[in-house]
């Protein structure tokens, strides 16, 4: 635009030294012509403006990591007019990212139409991704001038899943007994939806629990025995803390790397029928959250929930053994970055379950650190950045 106007100045200067030279009708028509458009153009980018705008859509608030995004920008040009050239500016920033990229779309507008431009974004690290319509300018025919049009929606957020990777994961953990389990355990119990079995009528036996169709045909009476039901509860207990020491690419990894372990687990905890509790305690809000999702759309409310709190993580000690220190699991898993002694004493010692299992996430660069206390009934599994596959060799749930 700079050289159009330039070259513009140049051409009027000479008109007007033209009419200097040459006093005539025709150089005059002719300056006042070269004074006159740039004046009408003007109007009609004022005309445009005031009767425009454009809109930043995305049709998917989510997607997996490293899959593409279509986004669209919708503009809607009321006026009669086309114009050959627009531009749209697009800032993107991943929250895990330090920097942001900016992208430069051209375009032309349509006379009394609406024109969509879709373009698509990558997404490299899972997370969140937040996409910015930072301004759209529309030059008028001579490029001499340009206006801003009125961004009705400028801002959408994409929340980016991690790739589920798939572990080896084994369901073998003892399951614990409950009276209002969904299952059936192999022995007598309470729950008239199941029957275990029958035995002869004997003093105290209920009237109620008799099987009148087998007593009639072996001539006795027989009594129905009632399995116990069972339940494999599981419990994931997360912590994450970033220490300032670490490097930005280090706290990515780490990030990436509990995110995506995270993630995986739970789906193939859902492949396998079951619901785990997810515990982990928000610092900011200073309360400790805790989901029980039966399905994979209620997983990603859990993931978005999780992502928006893993800056703001803390281990307080006292609301977690209020929430779950009284009940008993059939595992218990705990993925942490960090091993502080409290972390240690409540998993391998205040909290009751058959299995426990502790994902410790490290950097490529760290050597194995001694634990803090000594570990009797806990499985303890160190995972580096970007290695979970090697790392987990067999992970009992």
């Amino acid at each position: 635009m700079i050289r159009v106007k330039l070259i513009y100045l140049v051409f009027l200067a000479a008109l007007a030294l033209f009419y200097v030279l040459y006093i005539d009708t025709f150089a005059l028509i002719m300056l006042l012509c070269a004074l006159i458009v740039p004046l009408l153009l003007g109007i009609l980018l004022l005309i445009l403006r005031c009767s425009s705008n454009a809109v930043l859509t995305c049709d998917n608030d989510n997607c997996a990591a490293g899959e593409s995004i279509p986004v669209t920008i919708s503009v809607r040009n009321r006026s009669p007019l086309a114009f050959p050239q627009a531009q749209a500016t697009v800032i993107l920033q991943h929250s895990f990212g330090t920097g942001k990229e900016k992208l430069r779309l051209r375009f032309p507008l349509q006379a009394s139409n609406l024109t969509k431009i879709t373009f698509y974004v990558h997404a490299e690290y899972c997370g969140a991704m937040e996409i910015t319509l930072k301004k759209v300018s529309v030059l008028d025919y001579l490029h001499l001038f340009h206006t801003n049009l009125t961004i009705r929606q400028k801002k959408c957020s994409v929340l980016v899943l991690p790739k589920c990777v798939p572990l080896p994961i084994t369901s073998g953990s003892e399951p614990v007994f409950f009276p209002d389990g969904d299952a059936f355990g192999d022995h007598a119990g309470d729950d008239p939806s199941q029957i275990f079995g029958f035995h002869e009528y004997s003093a105290g036996d209920q009237v109620s629990r008799i099987h009148w169709k087998l007593s009639t045909k072996m001539d006795k009476l027989y009594v129905k025995e009632f399995s116990t039901p069972i339940h494999k509860s599981v419990l994931l207990l997360l912590n994450y803390s970033s220490p300032a020491k670490e490097s930005m690419q280090v706290r990515i990894q780490k990030a990436e790397t509990f995110l995506t372990l995270f993630y995986s687990i739970v789906c193939r905890m859902l492949d396998e029928q079951l619901s785990p509790v997810i515990v982990w305690y928000d610092g900011q809000k200073q309360t400790l959250m805790q989901y029980l999702p039966e399905s994979t759309g209620q997983l990603t409310e859990v993931f978005r929930s999780l992502y928006e709190t893993i800056s703001s993580m803390e281990l307080d000690v006292q609301e977690l053994m209020d929430a779950v220190s009284e009940e008993r699991y059939s595992s218990l898993t705990c993925i942490t970055n960090q091993l502080p002694h409290t972390l240690l004493e409540i998993v391998d010692r205040r909290l009751t379950a058959n299995q426990k299992n502790l994902l410790h996430i490290c950097s490529q660069e760290e050597d194995p650190e001694q634990i803090a206390a000594e570990v009797e009934q806990t499985a303890v599994i160190r995972v580096h950045s970007g290695r979970l596959q090697e790392d987990i060799e067999q992970l009992f749930i």
